[in-house]
This record gives structure tokens, C-alpha cells and sequence, in this order.
């Protein structure tokens, strides 16, 4: 019989990840280091740190707040956790649809793939005008 996995509400959640981004309030991601001083456990041991943290984390990606960062060698090794979309929007960073986030920003931005694309658009409309040619670049719902 399978047990069902109790996870914390999204409000609790979002108050968990508040206080470990509280700190540094600009930053999209934090270090090992950064999230046990903003918790409070920089004189807990490191085994205990990694298991809080590992529970944490379950409860942080069960709600899609955050995505872990891992540095490969001989081994997988977590070395920071980064704000996903939700987690943005959680703590106001991203507002709902009025803010783009940094990728659409460079994808749109004067020197971006997006124009060329507009471009090429443009004039495969002039080309062709029997057509109705509609071009649209939207941020896809995560």
C-alpha cells in the first residue's frame, strides 16, 4: 500500500521561500551558503543541512517556486536553487503578464531572433499580399 506524501500548502510554501529570498530581495538565485545563513543554520552540520534542504526543496518544487541548480562531475552535486516562473510571481517579481521575463526581453530586444523573424514576416507579407499573414510572439503558460 502506497503512502500518500503530505505537501505544505502553496501559502506556506511561498512564506518559506520569502524568508530564504529575504536576505538578498534582487536575487534570482541563491547559494548553498546563502540559503542555511538565511534560515538560520549555518552552525548545523552539514549532513543535517542537506537533509533540511533536501526537504525543503520537495515542498518548494512540488508548488514549481524553484528549480535546483547542479554542478556535474564525478558526481551530481547541488550547488544553488534558482526562482522558477511561479516562484517570480510569488514574491512579485514577475507580475501577471505586465513584465516580460529576461529571455522574451533578449529575444525581442533590437538585435534579437524575434526581429529577424518580424522581418522576414514583413516581407513575405509584401511578397505576397493574397495572404493574411499573422505574426505573435506570447510567453507560454508554464
Amino acid at each position: 500500500m502506497k503512502k500518500t506524501k503530505n505537501y505544505i500548502s502553496r501559502t506556506a510554501a511561498v512564506e518559506n521561500l520569502r524568508r530564504l529570498f529575504s536576505p538578498s530581495p534582487n536575487a534570482d538565485q541563491l547559494s548553498l551558503q546563502e540559503i542555511f545563513i538565511a534560515a538560520g543554520r549555518e552552525q548545523e552540520n552539514a549532513k543535517t543541512n542537506r537533509n533540511w534542504l533536501a526537504n525543503k526543496m520537495t515542498q518548494l518544487k512540488y508548488h514549481n517556486l524553484i528549480k535546483p541548480i547542479y554542478k556535474y562531475g564525478q558526481r551530481k552535486e547541488l550547488v544553488a536553487i534558482k526562482l522558477g516562473l511561479e516562484g517570480k510571481k510569488a514574491l512579485g517579481r514577475l507580475s501577471e503578464g505586465r513584465e516580460n521575463p529576461p529571455l522574451l526581453n533578449s529575444a525581442l530586444s533590437a538585435d534579437g531572433p524575434a526581429l529577424e523573424i518580424a522581418e522576414a514576416v514583413r516581407a513575405f507579407r509584401d511578397n505576397y499580399p493574397e495572404f493574411d499573414v499573422v505574426f505573435e510572439v506570447r510567453l507560454k503558460k508554464i
